[in-house]
């Protein structure tokens, strides 16, 4: 896969990194992220929480991993390595961060259009701020101890994604406390090869740890390939939406209705 951009682990933050990653904290924030910050963030304290996280990272608590362009830094993810020891083969996701100007090339714009290319009216569109709002809502699960937002890699390039995350008892739906997959999406390249089914499994075994009874997820109707994937790991249907356009059946009689 090309890309204009490049992915490294930083394994110390100089000045000039602390600097240009204090640049993308400071845009995050004022583009509205929940990253644990409120808006506005003044230089001084951007460049102090990154000497903190240098710090992690000079201890081995943690792991920075670094996205730059032609223009430098624009985006940061942070593996945090510190956690009890009866998880020595985990990390906790924290902190992935994207300057606005890289924004909408990446896989969460993806999902937004391979849903509406499947129907117009039912999805949303991709453009006019809605890719950037889906983007600040995933950035802000990755602090909710109840989310988990994982990703799989190829030589260094994102490939695909999972975002699951614990959903309380609803009255609403008639559903008990369980576990619930929101979004698992694979790149066009990186298909046919196990991503999916692998990031499928990480999920499920991250519930099942979260003491979920059950896993519940949702995919297009015309989705072929997600539910033949689905079913072959064991899942059953058990709801069917149904969407009916207003405007569309406005002026019909009811016979055309039924």
């Amino acid at each position: 896969m090309s890309s204009l951009w490049s992915i490294r682990r930083l394994h110390t933050l100089d000045a000039a990194q602390i600097d240009g990653l204090a640049d993308v904290l400071i845009d995050c924030v004022e583009g509205g992220a929940s990253v644990s910050f409120m808006h506005p963030l003044t230089r001084d304290r951007a460049v102090a929480f990154w000497r903190r996280v240098a710090d992690g990272v000079a201890a081995g608590q943690r792991a920075v991993l670094a996205a730059e362009d032609a223009r430098g830094l624009c985006g940061t993810v942070q593996l945090i390595f510190d956690l009890p020891e009866n998880q020595p083969h985990r990390a906790d996701l924290a902190k992935m961060l994207v300057h606005r100007r890289v924004r909408r090339q990446g896989l969460g714009a993806a999902l937004m259009r391979v849903h509406y290319a499947f129907d117009p009216l039912r999805f949303l569109a991709a453009g006019g701020g809605a890719e950037e709002g889906y983007a600040h809502f995933l950035g802000s699960q990755l602090d909710d101890p109840e989310s988990i937002v994982l990703v799989a890699e190829d030589e260094g390039q994102i490939v695909g994604y999972a975002y699951a995350a614990i959903e309380p008892l609803s009255w609403k739906d008639l559903r008990a406390e369980c576990g619930f997959i929101h979004d698992l999406l694979v790149s066009d390249a990186a298909r046919r090869g196990g991503v999916g089914d692998a990031l499928l499994t990480a999920a499920i075994d991250w519930l099942r740890e979260q003491g979920m009874p059950r896993v519940v997820l949702g995919t297009a109707a015309q989705n072929e390939a997600a539910k033949r994937l689905f079913e072959k790991r064991g899942f059953r249907a058990t709801m069917l939406e149904m969407t009916l356009e207003l405007q569309a059946t406005e002026g019909t009689d009811d016979a055309d209705r039924a």
